[in-house]
């Protein structure tokens, strides 16, 4: 998809997309056509159109609640409350914790299977942690890296642009409630609870499928016109927690890695250009400034847009794929740092 420049105060244009570019079959082509009506956008023969900003972005990694039937999940307690014996203890065992929002949380299969694909990848025995949180701030990351137990670990710092756009304001209210050695008691005592999905598991306790393309690209047009401002505003600030939260993961002894999270690019082709840009160069200059890795596969995965719930969030196909990369990642570093325990 070719970027089209124009003045700043245009932040909306129309990019025209051959319809093998990002759908393939003749329902999803009217699915988009459909969309296209909802938003106001003209329809062009033959071709499918996506609206796509000048300088766009998007907010926290959980979609906003959409209007006409694309109301997304309610914000989901990401696991069990932990048992009374539940706790997370000191191990001479390697420890890989995984932080970020939701989009961290629905990117790993199981934390069992996590750990069992790094041995079989020659990483030794792990144990391994997703801690991502829905709307989980690099505030309260910090407050769960100051309670982790001592022992040797990767902390894999997830980034996306959901991650700035937060306020100092809401990091206070949030804060104040905060209980991050109940957070990794439950990570201790359980199994990631996944949010989102393709399946309906038994019970009907998790039926959320896949959004339809239309509504994601309903999604897609509110993040760019509602969430894009909070990024802008309260970049700076967030930018600042995450190199506090770099810190104090060198403070504890344990080896930070900032990793980029899953982003839907087959459906939002080229509309967060802008704040991706900018959020991964002034992290690859975090990186390089404490001697630290920045992981960026997110383009090199092979995920397509039927792998992701909407913008931000992977289902099970996704989880497999992104899982698998991610276990590379992470041996590769063991090794590095020598922290391969057999």
């Amino acid at each position: 998809m070719s970027f089209m420049p124009g003045r700043e105060h245009h932040e909306r244009r129309v990019v025209v997309l051959q319809s093998s570019a990002i759908m393939k079959t003749a329902a999803e082509r009217r699915h988009i056509r459909r969309a296209a009506v909802v938003l106001g956008l003209p329809i062009a023969t033959a071709a499918l159109l996506v609206l796509v900003p000048l300088t766009s972005g998007c907010g926290g990694d959980k979609a906003p609640a959409a209007r006409s039937g694309t109301q997304a999940p309610a914000s989901p307690t990401s696991r069990p409350a932990p048992s009374a014996s539940a706790t997370l203890t000191a191990s001479k065992t390697p420890t890989i914790y995984l932080l970020g929002g939701s989009s961290a949380r629905e990117s790993v299969i199981s934390k069992a299977s996590w750990a069992a694909q790094i041995k079989r990848l020659g990483g030794g025995t792990v144990r391994t942690y997703d801690l991502g949180s829905t709307n989980q701030s690099y505030a309260r990351d910090t407050r769960l890296v100051a309670a982790m137990p001592s022992g040797p670990a990767l902390v894999l710092i997830g980034v996306t642009v959901g991650r700035y756009t937060g306020s100092p304001a809401d990091d206070t209210a949030g804060l104040a409630t905060y209980d991050p050695k109940a957070a990794l008691a439950a990570a201790a005592g359980g199994e990631i609870q996944h949010q989102y999905t393709v399946s309906k598991t038994p019970g009907g306790t998790r039926q959320r499928t896949m959004l339809p393309t239309s509504k994601k690209l309903t999604l897609l047009n509110r993040w760019v016109t509602e969430r894009y401002p909070l990024f802008r505003a309260h970049y700076a600030y967030n930018a600042a927690k995450l190199a506090k939260l770099v810190e104090e993961c060198r403070q504890r002894g344990f080896h930070p890695v900032l990793l980029a999270l899953p982003v839907n690019l087959p459906l939002i082709g080229h509309a967060f250009d802008a704040p991706m840009a900018r959020h991964r160069a002034d992290g690859r200059a975090l990186a390089a400034r404490y001697g630290i890795p920045f992981v960026d596969f997110v383009a090199q995965v092979g995920l397509t847009n039927h792998d992701f719930y909407d913008l931000f969030h992977l289902v099970e196909p996704g989880r497999v794929k992104w899982q698998a990369r991610l276990s590379r990642e992470v041996v590769a570093l063991l090794g590095q740092y020598g922290m391969t325990k057999k």
